[in-house]
């Protein structure tokens, strides 16, 4: 369970719900950008689900493998024991901070000449922007992110 995004389908899977992710080009179209900024279009869509949806700050906060175990209520009890009895030794994980991994290297196959992709899955609702832009902020001074200005791919 999660976000999943499956660029090879072109669509984001969050629990059961398919969001498709638009075309390098949808935002070119005066129609789509005309109803994206258009509250009355936005309130068509509206459901019970999205009127209790926020974001809540991040927190960055150290913990143990036993905290992580013991708050995943949708397990067990014994299956939250061996989770904890897992994640024992893990205390470098659950620091808080960001890391890297030092053990084995990944290699990853990449196909060759493939053309750099650009998404944009779905637009944020405006209630999120103080949220998503702190975190935002938050990942560049930990260099997670950079801010690009221009690109050919981002358009």
């Amino acid at each position: 369970m999660g976000l999943d995004i499956q660029f090879s389908n072109r669509q984001v899977k969050w629990i059961d719900k398919f969001i498709p992710m638009k075309t390098p080009d949808h935002w070119q179209n005066h129609t789509n950008y005309s109803m994206a900024l258009d509250r009355n279009v936005l309130d068509i869509y509206n459901d019970d689900d999205t009127d209790d949806a926020f974001i809540m700050d991040s927190k960055y906060e150290a913990t143990s493998g036993a905290e992580v175990a013991d708050k995943q209520k949708h397990l067990t009890e014994d299956q939250r024991k061996l989770l904890a009895q897992a994640l024992k030794n893990t205390d470098e994980i659950f620091d808080g901070q960001l890391g890297h991994y030092k053990h084995e290297k990944v290699h990853l196959e990449l196909i060759e000449n493939a053309p750099p992709m650009f998404s944009k899955a779905y637009s944020m609702p405006k209630q999120h922007d103080p949220a998503f832009l702190k975190e935002l902020k938050h990942l560049q001074e930990i260099r997670v992110l950079a801010n690009i200005h221009h690109s050919k791919e981002g358009r």
